[in-house]
């Protein structure tokens, strides 16, 4: 049985008091990538792919060392090049790091860009997986 399955058995089944807090810790994580993993899918949907670009993903973090960042990874067709760009949004603005280079402010076109791509991933991640209008979420 693989994992998502084992998963969704588990908390179908409500057993949940025979688990030690490490098999609590481990089911926690595992749905937590499983949930990001399908995040992940939603938000690269509503980026259009280029041409070049085999795989893509866009999603916030939910690891994140800052209360909102959020990263866009891209793999060529051919799998030599990858490119990660890992954006922060502070009180102070948004910066962005690609391939894990020094941040920069992101401004102009790129923020609006961004601002809208975040608005809609938090619209489509609302609807198509929690199944929760995202103006109850805006209400909250």
């Amino acid at each position: 049985m693989n994992l998502a399955k084992r998963v969704l058995a588990i908390l179908i089944s409500g057993q949940f008091d025979n688990r030690s807090a490490a098999d609590e810790a481990r089911l926690r994580d595992e749905k937590l990538r499983l949930l990001t993993n399908q995040e992940s899918a939603i938000g690269a949907n509503l980026i259009e792919k280029p041409q070049q670009v085999s795989r893509q993903e866009f999603f916030l973090s939910p690891h994140s060392t800052h209360s909102n960042e959020w990263f866009y990874h891209a793999e060529s067709i051919d799998q030599t090049q990858s490119r990660t760009i890992r954006y922060v949004v502070a009180e102070d603005g948004v910066f962005k790091s690609i391939d894990g280079g020094q941040y920069e402010p992101v401004a102009g076109d790129e923020l609006d860009g961004f601002i809208s791509l975040t608005k809609r991933y938090y619209q489509h991640v609302a609807a198509k997986l929690y199944h929760v209008s995202p103006t109850t979420i805006a209400n909250n």
